[in-house]
């Protein structure tokens, strides 16, 4: 009896760590948008949906070589970084951008992903903007949901950095609006979290694992509401150097997902 007991106790703990780590919307009042949103059930990526692309060639250290260190397999999305020599850098990594649109006032956006090793030091990230940049007069808003950034030696491994970005001017200039963060309770490469991102009422809403913590006002600019944006799953070269002994590093995406708001 006491054998069963115990059994039934590590079911249910399963099941509410299952729970937590797959997000939670923010409430009832939300429907999936299946045309724009990816689980990565194939072995290859869906072309009508992503872009191997990159919006730019380099990051820091590392140059992006999509065609090899992008792929679909077990149920997930891989973007890998490598010691390798290609155009000029010693490194390669990764960069992935929908042909699809987060469209914008009344969407939510959930990723979920299990960061890189934080022990390789290298950037992933999860963000919206969309390529090329378009002239002088657009705002080009970029929403950084998450990025793995402080992963150094002096860093803090829980950490999501969560950053809003305008790009007014030309392509390679920009200022930062706003700028925040928050420490999970353990290193965000030990298992999946869900990355949420909610647009709305001319608000942004930041979410990890469905606990909002952070909301801005963007009164000063709607267009991060309202400009629909495309998805961005990246790894960059913003930690500085990476450790080689660590490497190959993998950044896993299990989903994609966005849901249209319904009312209530």
């Amino acid at each position: 009896m006491k054998k069963e007991f115990n059994l039934l106790l590590v079911t249910v703990f399963c099941l509410q760590l299952t729970i937590i780590c797959a997000g939670q919307l923010p409430s009832t009042n939300w429907t999936l948008v299946p045309e724009i949103s990816d689980d990565f059930n194939g072995s290859s990526l869906d072309s009508t949906k992503w872009s191997t692309k990159s919006g730019y060639p380099t990051s820091g250290i590392f140059s992006f070589n999509n065609a090899k260190n992008i792929s679909v397999s077990g149920g997930y999305l891989k973007l890998i970084a490598k010691k390798e020599d290609f155009k000029g850098k010693s490194y390669t990594s990764a960069y992935l951008e929908s042909n699809i649109n987060d469209p914008g006032n009344g969407s939510y956006l959930e990723v979920r992903a299990k960061a890189i090793d934080v022990r390789a030091n290298i950037c992933c990230a999860i963000w919206e903007q969309t390529f090329p940049l378009r002239g002088s007069l657009n705002s080009n808003p970029e929403i950084d949901i998450q990025e793995y950034l402080l992963s150094g030696a002096n860093g803090n491994p829980n950490r999501v950095q969560s950053t809003l970005h305008r790009w007014t001017t030309k392509p390679g200039v920009h200022t930062q609006d706003a700028y925040q963060v928050f420490d999970s309770h353990e290193p965000l490469c030990y298992d999946f979290h869900a990355y949420g991102l909610e647009l709305r009422n001319g608000k942004l809403l930041f979410y990890l694992d469905g606990f909002n913590y952070w909301e801005y006002n963007v009164a000063s600019m709607p267009e991060y509401v309202t400009s629909p944006r495309h998805i961005i799953l990246s790894l960059e070269g913003h930690a500085g150097n990476p450790v080689d002994s660590y490497l190959p590093a993998v950044f896993l995406i299990d989903y994609v997902r966005i849901y249209r708001f319904i009312g209530g």
